[in-house]
């Protein structure tokens, strides 16, 4: 029997590995025979773990997704900027019809930019909201989730998760199955809550 956290710590870690290489030969450029030689570098990293280790996982930390789409914004808002500068040898000719001129061709080039730039920045304000509000409903239970999974045991001869009896404050023993010990994680973690 071993607790929850030290099996995944046991049975998942990181690598990193660098690998070097020479080839040499002959290749053909321009109908003649040339020598060739280079050296290849390969950098690998990641990740390894059991499939025991990834079904006792740790709830994942709360994070908020990076900000992204700025510069399509900015350049969304730029075109109608850059339509506008070439409005003015419109206005400047003296025409009679040249304000009519400049404001129509402003509408065709810079106008739609425009529509694309406000679409583009109301979608960023309601999906960073909507990000906001799924960050602090799950900060809100990250920590009981967290408390129950380095409460956790896992019995290798029996291939059960469990939560012994009054851990946690919590009454009754709670076990399952290694791929429903997330499941049993939420639930417990929701008691403690309540």
């Amino acid at each position: 029997m071993h607790s929850v956290r030290s099996l995944y710590e046991s049975q998942s870690g990181t690598y990193s590995a660098v690998s070097t290489g020479v080839t040499s030969g002959v290749g053909f450029a321009g109908g003649r025979a040339v020598p060739v030689a280079g050296r290849t570098v390969t950098r690998t990293s990641g990740r390894t773990s059991t499939l025991l280790a990834d079904t006792l996982a740790p709830p994942p930390v709360p994070a908020m997704p990076p900000r992204r789409g700025g510069f399509l914004i900015g350049l969304a808002l730029a075109a109608p900027v850059a339509a506008g500068c070439l409005t003015v040898p419109l206005l400047a000719s003296g025409a009679d019809d040249a304000v009519r001129n400049a404001v129509i061709f402003w509408a065709a080039i810079g106008g739609p930019f425009l529509l694309v730039a406000v679409a583009l920045i109301v979608h960023r304000i309601t999906s960073r909201q909507r990000a906001q509000r799924a960050f602090d409903a799950y900060s809100a239970i990250y920590p009981s989730q967290s408390a129950v999974w380095n409460a956790a045991f896992f019995c290798n001869r029996c291939n059960l998760a469990f939560l012994p009896a009054g851990a946690l404050g919590v009454p009754g023993r709670h076990q399952t199955v290694a791929p429903q010990f997330q499941y049993m994680v939420t639930a417990v973690a929701a008691q403690l809550r309540a």
